[in-house]
């Protein structure tokens, strides 16, 4: 419509506009009237127009958020690829087949063969879905090497990823033959290995320990490295808490500190060794070894009670 032009039923003979014709005589014909410009109200342009009703018509959504559990070893990784099995890929394939798009957030990308226990993931549905019926129709078509610990509604502002204060990591480290999930090696001092943990605790940079490629920015120090042995002696697991952490970085640092239980290098020299500006060239301690264990979030945007340490 141009604008200020609007179409109004006229009279022929009185030239004016007619607002009610009750006398039996013909129907006004309708012509174009221009408006005053001060009256005239201009139309929205049809690109504009079109979005806005598009919205407007989309079914109002909500953010529900899944705590995940898996098994590294099924999977190429965590991120969707194409021509390869992926945590994300499953995710997305189920999400399909429910009807639900596939668009969805998460806390961190594993790499191929790393497990987890506390991934979290976000999706958006329509409000008129339940948490029984996202169960009935997405959770149930997931594949059994995937399992969702819990499932609740979320704040509209969380995001798995940006919102995360930390995250936790578990390394296990064992000399038992049969023992899964871990790196199988021959035993180790506790002690040289205490020694080289407690001065990794203490790094002020870690970029050292970062892979080639990673993202430039400094590599924030740990909030805290603590180790914990079995009974038996035969096994000893690393738990890394920190605000962020680079690619294979924990798999580095956990090479190094294995590298100083059996006496190869010097604990001392960890800290030389976080603060290089090159990236890391030593070695990489195996991905079965490692566990993602929990995301930390502020209270007011934690979409689960926090897990029980």
């Amino acid at each position: 419509m141009v604008p200020g032009l609007f179409l109004l039923p006229i009279d022929r003979a009185a030239s004016k506009p007619v607002r009610d014709r009750t006398d039996g005589r013909s129907p006004a014909m309708i012509q174009p009237v221009i408006i005053a410009d001060a009256l005239s109200i201009e139309s929205p342009p049809l690109d504009d127009l079109l979005p806005r009703l598009k919205r407007r018509l989309r079914p109002r959504l909500r953010r529900v958020c899944l705590r995940l559990a898996y098994d590294g070893a099924a999977f190429h990784g965590f991120q969707r690829q194409p021509g390869v099995r992926t945590v994300e890929g499953a995710l997305i394939e189920a999400l399909e087949a429910a009807g639900l798009g596939s668009g969805l957030a998460f806390a961190s990308r594993t790499d191929r063969g790393v497990h987890a226990l506390g991934q979290v993931v976000a999706i958006r549905v329509p409000e008129s879905w339940s948490l029984d019926q996202l169960r009935e129709r997405w959770v149930a078509n997931l594949p059994p090497e995937l399992t969702v610990v819990a499932l609740a509604e979320a704040p509209a502002k969380f995001h798995p990823r940006w919102s995360a204060l930390g995250k936790r990591y578990r390394y296990t480290l064992s000399s038992d033959a049969g023992a899964q999930c871990c790196w199988q090696i021959e035993p180790v001092s506790k002690d040289r290995l205490a020694e080289a943990a407690s001065i990794l605790a203490g790094c002020p940079e870690l970029r050292g320990f970062t892979a080639a490629g990673a993202p430039s920015r400094p590599a924030p120090p740990l909030s805290s490295l603590r180790l914990e042995a079995s009974d038996d002696g035969m096994t000893t697991a690393l738990v890394f808490e920190g605000p962020a952490f680079h690619r294979y970085a924990i798999r580095h640092m956990t090479a190094a500190l294995v590298a100083c239980a059996r006496g190869e290098w010097a604990p001392s020299s960890l800290t030389a060794l976080g603060a290089r500006e090159t990236p890391w060239i030593g070695p990489r301690a195996p991905a079965d070894g490692l566990v993602l264990e929990e995301v930390y979030y502020p209270p007011n945007l934690h979409p689960f009670e926090p897990a029980l340490d």
